[in-house]
């Protein structure tokens, strides 16, 4: 809390050597009883992990409900302490998040902040990279993303990761705006509940 505005995010950084590989994340501005996440997956790559952070005096029971990319959904309820953080590992979470990708809603009876980590492997001596992304309160029907490449020299892949936890399907349109201007249009029906690449 600060007597004037300012801005805050978190940096960790792991590794070796030191600082071989790391991620960042925002701060969120307010603790929210809802939060959603389009990304995460689980296997022998990614590790991925949910930061719930309770800032209340009340213990925070919070529902969470995978979407996994079948359309079936994975229900876990797990309790944050009041003034605590929990780390849930999505791995261990049910037998169906064992090797999958999947989406995430989660519900809590407290205001709480919440953050994905993701890690993967390079070799057997353990993670190499990470990303990270605080989750958004609410969906929405238009989101912007600047950033994306293909090939080239570094051989490039993106993917933008969508989840619908509607129990209606979504008709999404998605105009890529081209470097050179111009765009090329795609739509797609996704399902409810459903976790879409």
């Amino acid at each position: 809390d600060s007597d004037q505005p300012i801005t805050a995010e978190r940096a960790m950084y792991f590794g070796s050597p030191m600082f071989n590989a790391g991620h960042d994340s925002e701060g969120a501005t307010i603790a929210s009883p809802r939060w959603q996440f389009a990304e995460g997956a689980s296997g022998n790559f990614f590790d991925t992990y949910f930061l719930l952070g309770n800032a209340s005096p009340r213990t925070a029971t919070v529902n969470l409900t995978f979407q996994l990319p079948n359309g079936t959904t994975v229900p876990v309820t797990r309790t944050v302490p009041p003034f605590g953080r929990t780390t849930i590992f999505a791995d261990n979470e049910a037998p169906a998040l064992a090797d999958t990708a999947f989406s995430l809603s989660l519900v809590s009876s407290e205001p709480i902040t919440a953050e994905r980590s993701m890690y993967w492997a390079g070799s057997s001596t353990g993670w190499y990279e990470a990303h990270n992304a605080l989750g958004v309160v609410e969906p929405a029907t238009r989101w912007g993303l600047a950033e994306g490449r293909v090939g080239m020299a570094d051989n490039f892949e993106t993917f933008v990761l969508v989840g619908n936890a509607n129990t209606d399907e979504a008709v999404v349109r998605f105009t890529f705006l081209r470097q050179s201007g111009g765009t090329v249009v795609r739509t797609y029906t996704i399902d409810g509940n459903i976790r879409f690449n």
